[in-house]
């Protein structure tokens, strides 16, 4: 869950979220957010920590989920794969 108030006027949609293990990755995805009460109470059931600051439905908080996901795969010894999901 993020913040809402924080984001008000900030264009949501793409994210890129960089990872170096053994090679490098990748992963590009555009953000959804999902108004469903079901998805915020899944959130909190899940992190029941946050139950002291949000609430289903107290308009200080939203959930995301991913889609259009890309990962690229580099390495240095091959060309690039991608994965879509």
């Amino acid at each position: 869950m993020v913040t809402s108030k924080k984001y008000l006027g900030k264009p949501w949609g793409r994210a890129s979220i960089n990872i170096i293990i053994d090679s490098y990755y990748l992963v590009k995805v555009t953000m959804v957010e999902d108004n469903r009460t079901e998805a915020q109470e899944s959130m909190l059931t899940a992190y029941p920590q946050l139950r002291g600051m949000y609430a289903v439905n107290d308009g200080n908080s939203v959930v995301h989920y991913l889609k259009d996901v890309t990962a690229t795969f580099y390495t240095f010894n091959g060309e690039p794969r991608k994965v879509k999901f």
